[in-house]
């Protein structure tokens, strides 16, 4: 029986996710700096970094003033030629972005821009499951589980999952070769990061969910549950390690880590060191560090799963019924609440709206697909789940 004081820890869990997701990804390893321009067109030229790419903002080439702070005045300085005005670059900072504090609002993009012209794949991938996420969110709220509405709903969620979580690991724009950032927080590792945790969770919700499950699915759990056990740790220690890296510069052993995971990641054995943490890169790590915290909670459920398998969750399912539909639900919700948030904050690097306002958007957003579903489902399943109990069964 789940009781009010489990209702109140895992709503606390949420919360302190809801803390990692906005610190994750409100900094995304980014200083704000207040620009004195504020360009018409501000989707278009954010974040060009690359010397092919400033090309195309020559002034020979645009009727609009070149955005200096938008490129970020710490990543350029602006020289005279023979041939007419060009650019330098500084490939030092060229991490750092603005914020749109100064834009207009009539010369704002509109979220239909960002979805359907410079972010095609938000629009067109990740909206449709942060759209099915918010059907399935609704459902635990009004206590809608019919295996016809429901099953349907964990399923599509897992495979836009599933594809999100493809696509961020492929993911190349705003990845460049001038941007490399200390272990966890470098632009690559996050997306790597952030792709497998997706599959992971997604593994975790199709494997737990009965009525979706393939049957083939649990012979894999030996495969599977050691690799996702892996992640689900390593989503605790790399951000430690980083932090620690950074705390401690001689340390050799720490830094070699942080190098080999960067090296590792972006298939470049060049790199010999990386930048020291901006304090934004600090809170970014330390975000990502209580999230690391919330993913170990699914260790033990993979751990499980790995060593015990199908016997073990057969046998959860048998004394409670409904743990497979808490199990998929509660994994889903998080992994919901992320993916919206991080097209939460692309729009605000985009210029929709400014990060300030966004941040709230991206709040709201946590705590609909996450809190109050998750209280919802444990209210409403509460006669059929178990928070510790399915863990003292060992199969022989």
């Amino acid at each position: 029986m789940v009781s009010i004081a489990h209702i109140s820890y895992s709503s606390s869990l949420a919360l302190i996710f809801l803390v990692g997701c906005l610190y994750a990804n409100i900094s995304f390893s980014f200083e704000l700096i207040r620009p004195s321009v504020a360009p018409k067109n501000l989707g278009s030229c954010y974040r060009k970094s690359n010397r092919d790419e400033l090309d195309s903002f020559s002034p020979s080439k645009q009727n609009v003033p070149l955005p200096l702070p938008l490129l970020s005045l710490s990543a350029m300085t602006r020289r005279n030629s023979n041939n007419g005005n060009s650019f330098e670059e500084d490939t030092s900072m060229d991490y750092l972005i603005t914020d749109s504090l100064d834009l207009a609002d009539e010369d704002r993009p509109t979220v239909q821009d960002f979805f359907f012209k410079e972010y095609r794949r938000e629009g067109f991938v990740r909206l449709p499951f942060i759209i099915c996420g918010a059907i399935l969110s609704f459902c635990n709220v009004l206590g809608l589980y019919d295996e016809n509405i429901y099953a349907p709903l964990v399923l599509s969620s897992v495979v836009l999952g599933l594809t999100n979580a493809v696509l961020d690991i492929t993911e190349s724009k705003g990845i460049t070769k001038n941007n490399i950032r200390r272990g966890s927080i470098d632009p690559k590792v996050l997306q790597v990061y952030a792709g497998t945790y997706s599959i992971s969770v997604c593994w975790i919700a199709l494997r737990t969910y009965p009525t979706i499950c393939p049957a083939w699915l649990p012979t894999f759990d030996p495969i599977l549950g050691p690799v996702t056990s892996f992640l689900f740790a390593a989503s605790l220690i790399a951000p430690l390690l980083t932090l620690l890296s950074d705390e401690l510069p001689e340390n050799s052993i720490l830094q070699g880590t942080q190098i080999g995971l960067v090296r590792l990641v972006r298939g470049d054995s060049t790199i010999t060191e990386l930048p020291r943490f901006t304090p934004i890169e600090k809170y970014r790590a330390a975000g990502l560090l209580v999230i690391g915290f919330v993913a170990c909670l699914y260790l033990p459920e993979s751990t499980y799963l790995t060593l015990y398998g199908e016997k073990w969750w057969g046998a959860v399912l048998e004394n409670y019924p409904q743990q497979g539909l808490l199990e998929a639900s509660t994994a889903l919700f998080g992994l919901i609440a992320a993916q919206c948030n991080i097209s939460v904050t692309r729009a605000a690097g985009y210029g929709v709206r400014p990060v300030s306002e966004m941040v709230k958007v991206g709040a709201g957003a946590c705590l609909v697909f996450t809190v109050v579903p998750c209280a919802s489902a444990l209210y409403f399943l509460q006669s059929g789940t178990t928070f510790f109990e399915h863990y003292k069964y060992i199969p022989n």
